[in-house]
Formats: structure tokens, C-alpha cells, sequence
């Protein structure tokens, strides 16, 4: 019990953070969205768990992302939860590969999402004690974990199930762990984690790599500064082959390392390594990654697509305080958090330079450099805050508290269809037909459906002609179709249908609910309508 309390005590800022991480990203979570990929990572999940108990170690791979770690967390996660259930029922709510009767779907959900939530959350939360160690002021990093914890849109993409979270988190730490690890004056510990971190990115997602010319410039700069500060003769001679000794030396530790995990935690890698990478590279880089379009801008101008989507997905007050703070940081006397931000300028405009370069963009692919944006967001409400008293500073957060309260109620649970209030939400968007969803608000309706005709939803149908928005229809007692033609008796009992495709209503149905953002963000934007026999 001592040692519990020790290291509860020793901890308690973690534990802190990983709290405020968790909270917002289980609520709700399963009944929240089932995004357009879900029902494809849980196919591969199941196939991956499966090939692995079968000794098809080539099996393993799946698809080019490669997505390793979250079929390693969810399909053994998905499997436990089978198992039990079979020792409880006598038989397994799994039906296919990737499928589970319609009545267990929101719990299965919940189950195949809340590991990679955790490990999101923990990574976040990690960073940031590392941040602290670092000496960066705690006021300050505790007004960054909350608006990482609660910007709508970071905050949905990390509950989906999908790579973008993991993505970010491992990228994240991998950064951030390799400072520290020069921090500590090369404490071996932390380039094994950041090494770690990189391997996980990497098994997450291929485009982590992009971290890795920044994390080489990382090696350069503090090798370079080490060296110099320790010299008091400070000749060349005395500095350049020391310099590239260790920066080579780091430099192959931190890539060798994080190749040997990159093998040890992907079966496919132990038996048919050549061809795995061939086709991660084959088909994802060449045939995706410049297989693509542009997602819909405000410009067109690809130059600006993400500082555009970092506009239109994230909250008015995160912007302005992101413009803000570009001005405080000149002002700032705190040289650490200084540097902190100045380098989080400079990935932002890495990676938005790196990430134009294919011809595939999409709002999504913002998530693993939000954290930095944050970070600058962060700065300029831990500015203001130190310059009021007491009293107007609790005003103050009160005013910062009650504005994220009201907008994660008004999306809830489907936060990541956020957009801008600047431009008024799904109302200004609207009017410019660049509302971006991803199956957000789809479950709502069919839970509606569920409760309204109870037992008798099993005889129900429901048109959904949105492409491809019928995966994320899921949980459904009854049957969706796409469109009515395809209904053996021809009628349908519901048609649910966005707000700008009414055209594709069937005559004869009327108007029941509608569904999108609620309270001051208020826009149906499907809507279920009943239809006469």
C-alpha cells in the first residue's frame, strides 16, 4: 500500500493528464460514430488475430498503412471479449470476419476502440510529463493538455477507429522523448522509447516517417550544442569529428533499434520482409498517396490546404489564439517555451510542406501535427491568463471552460464533424456545400429507429443513398438499403437522407427528426423521414 501511494504520489501529474485525455474520449464511446474505414479495420483486426493463431505469419499484412498496432490492440482486444462472452452465453457475438450480430455491435464497438483511446491517451499524457521535466512552466502545459483533450475535432479523430490517433500520439512521443533524451544529458532510457515510439508510428502508420528528417536535425543540433558547450577551446579540430562521431553513432542507434522492433512486433516481417515494404511502398505511396485528389478548400490552392483545414476544423478561440500567439512569442522571456514554440512552427511548416507534395490530401491527415498547433494555441490563453488577477483569471477560465462545454454538447458524440464557428458552423458551410462527413451523426438515427419500434425493428427497413454512408449504419435491428429498387416489396418504412441530397426522397414520406449539431451550432444535417404504405 506504501508503494502505491509512492507512486501515485510520484506520478500524480500523469495520471493527472491521462485522466483529462481519457474522460472526453470514452464518453459515449461505441454509440458515438462508426466511420467509413471502421468496418474495414475491424475485417482486418479479426483476419490479422486469425492468420497470426494460425501460424500464416504473411497473413498479417493487410494493407499497405500497414495499421499493425491497431489490429494487434483491437483484435486481441475483440477476441477476449468474444471468448468471455462464449463462457457466459454459450456462443460468440462474432458472425464473420468483421461482423457481429446487430444487438452486440455497440458494445463490440466500444470494446475494438477503447485500447487504442488508452494508449492515445497514455503517449499524450507521457509527452507531456516529459515536457514538464524538461522545465516548461506546468501552468502553461496544463492549458495545452486541456485544449489538446478537448479541440472538437483532434478529439473525435481519436476516438475513431482508424490510424489518425495512434498516428499522432506515437509521433508525438517520438519527438519529444528524443529532447529528452539529450535533456538528460543521453540517459539511453529514453532514446530506447523514443526508438519505440518510432517503431509504433511507423507499424501504425508509413507516413510517420516524415518525423524522422526532424529527428536527425534533433541529433545535429544538441550533438553540436553539447560538444560546444562543453569545449573551452572551441577550435574546429577540437569539435567537427566528435560531432559527426555521435550524431552518426545516435543516428544509427535510434534507426537500427527501431528497425529490430519494427520486425519483432509485425509477423509479416519475420517471413516475407522484401515484399511487405515493396508493397507498403508500391501501393501506398504510389498508387494512394498520388492515387488521390484534394479534399474540398476555400482557396483550391494546395499550398494551403492544411493551414486552411487547421482553420475549418478547428474551434474560433483555438485560431485566434494560434494568430496570438505568434505575436506573444516575440515578446516571451521564457526561453524554453520559447524554442518549444519557435520548433513547432517550424514542423508545422515541414510537414504541410512534405504533405502537399502528393497528389491525396485530406482534412485528416492534419492530425498527427495538431499537437503543435495546440501548442502555440496554448501559449496565448497562458499569456492572458498571467496577466489578470486572481479574479478576472477565473472569470477567465470560467469563459474558456463554458465556450468547450457548450461546443462538445453541441456535436457530441460525434465531435469530429466539427467545424469553425468563425464561419458558422454547419449552417455557413452549408451555404458553400463543403460540409465534409465522414459517417459522423449515422448511428444516431438508427439507435432512434431501435428504441421506436423496439422488437418490431426487425421487420423495418431503412434507405440511406448516401455513397458509401451505409457502412456507417451499423447497430441496426432492421435492414439499410441504398436505394429503394433494391427492397423486395418495394417500399420503404424509413429514408434517412443528408440535407442537400433531398432530391433522392421517395414520394410519400414525411418528415420526422433530424439529426447534426444541437444547441447553438444547430443544423439537421440528415434527416429521417417516415414513409405511408
Amino acid at each position: 500500500m506504501k508503494f502505491l501511494k509512492k507512486h501515485f504520489k510520484k506520478y500524480k501529474f500523469l495520471y493527472g493528464i491521462f485522466i483529462l485525455f481519457l474522460i472526453p474520449r470514452v464518453v459515449g464511446l461505441g454509440y458515438d460514430m462508426w466511420n467509413i474505414d471502421a468496418g474495414r479495420w475491424d475485417f482486418r483486426s479479426f483476419e490479422f488475430v486469425k492468420n497470426l493463431f494460425q501460424g500464416d505469419f504473411a497473413g498479417t499484412y493487410q494493407k499497405y498503412h500497414p495499421g499493425v498496432t491497431v489490429m494487434w490492440l483491437s483484435g486481441f482486444s475483440k477476441e477476449f471479449f468474444y471468448w468471455i462472452f462464449k463462457i457466459k452465453t454459450g456462443y460468440s457475438p462474432s458472425i464473420a470476419a468483421g461482423a457481429v450480430y446487430p444487438e452486440w455491435f455497440y458494445v463490440n464497438s466500444f470494446v475494438a476502440k477503447l485500447p487504442l483511446v488508452l494508449v492515445i491517451s497514455f503517449a499524450f499524457a507521457y509527452s507531456i510529463l516529459l515536457l514538464k521535466k524538461m522545465k516548461i512552466d506546468t501552468v502553461y502545459l496544463i492549458f495545452f493538455s486541456f485544449l489538446l483533450s478537448v479541440s472538437p475535432f483532434f478529439l473525435g479523430v481519436t476516438r475513431f477507429y482508424h490510424l489518425s490517433g495512434l498516428e499522432a500520439a506515437f509521433s508525438f512521443l517520438f519527438i519529444v522523448s528524443l529532447i529528452y533524451y539529450y535533456y538528460t544529458k543521453r540517459s539511453i532510457r529514453f532514446l530506447f522509447i523514443s526508438s519505440l515510439s518510432l517503431a509504433l508510428g511507423m507499424l501504425t502508420k508509413s507516413s510517420v516517417g516524415i518525423f524522422i528528417p526532424i529527428s536527425f536535425l534533433i541529433i545535429l543540433l544538441f550533438e553540436g550544442y553539447l560538444l560546444g558547450k562543453g569545449k573551452e577551446n572551441n577550435k574546429i579540430d577540437f569539435v567537427i569529428k566528435p560531432f559527426i562521431t555521435n550524431s552518426l553513432k545516435t543516428i544509427l542507434l535510434l534507426s537500427l533499434s527501431s528497425l529490430t522492433m519494427f520486425i519483432i512486433l509485425w509477423p509479416a516481417m519475420w517471413v516475407a520482409p522484401f515484399k511487405t515494404i515493396h508493397d507498403m511502398f508500391d501501393k501506398g505511396v504510389l498508387e494512394t498517396g498520388f492515387g488521390g485528389g484534394m479534399g474540398d478548400s476555400l482557396s483550391g490552392i494546395k499550398f494551403l490546404y492544411y493551414y486552411e483545414m487547421f482553420f475549418i476544423r478547428s474551434t474560433g478561440l483555438e485560431f485566434v489564439f494560434f494568430l496570438l500567439s505568434i505575436l506573444f512569442l516575440f515578446k516571451s522571456k521564457n526561453k524554453k517555451i520559447k524554442y518549444l514554440l519557435i520548433s513547432s512552427l517550424i514542423i508545422i511548416f515541414y510537414y504541410n510542406l512534405i504533405m502537399i507534395i502528393p497528389s491525396k490530401l485530406k482534412d485528416r491527415y492534419l492530425v498527427p501535427i495538431m499537437p503543435y498547433f495546440l501548442l502555440l494555441s496554448s501559449y496565448s490563453m497562458y499569456y492572458i491568463y498571467n496577466l489578470f488577477s486572481k479574479k478576472y483569471a477565473k472569470a477567465f477560465l470560467f469563459i474558456i471552460f463554458s465556450y468547450f462545454a457548450l461546443t462538445l454538447y453541441s456535436y457530441y458524440p460525434s465531435f469530429s464533424a466539427y467545424h469553425t464557428d468563425l464561419f458558422g458552423g454547419y449552417t455557413g458551410f452549408a451555404k458553400i456545400n463543403m460540409i465534409k462527413n465522414r459517417g459522423e451523426f449515422y448511428l444516431a438515427p438508427m439507435q432512434y429507429l431501435n428504441k421506436l419500434d423496439k422488437s418490431e425493428a426487425y421487420n423495418k427497413n431503412v434507405i440511406v443513398p448516401a455513397s458509401e454512408r451505409d457502412r456507417s449504419t451499423k447497430g441496426y435491428l432492421g435492414t439499410v438499403y441504398t436505394s429503394a429498387g433494391l427492397i423486395p416489396r418495394g417500399t420503404p418504412d424509413y429514408f434517412l437522407v443528408e440535407y442537400n441530397h433531398l432530391e433522392r426522397l421517395t414520394p410519400n414520406c414525411f418528415f420526422i427528426k433530424g439529426f447534426g449539431p444541437r444547441v447553438f451550432f444547430e443544423f439537421d444535417f440528415l434527416k429521417l423521414y417516415k414513409c405511408k404504405k
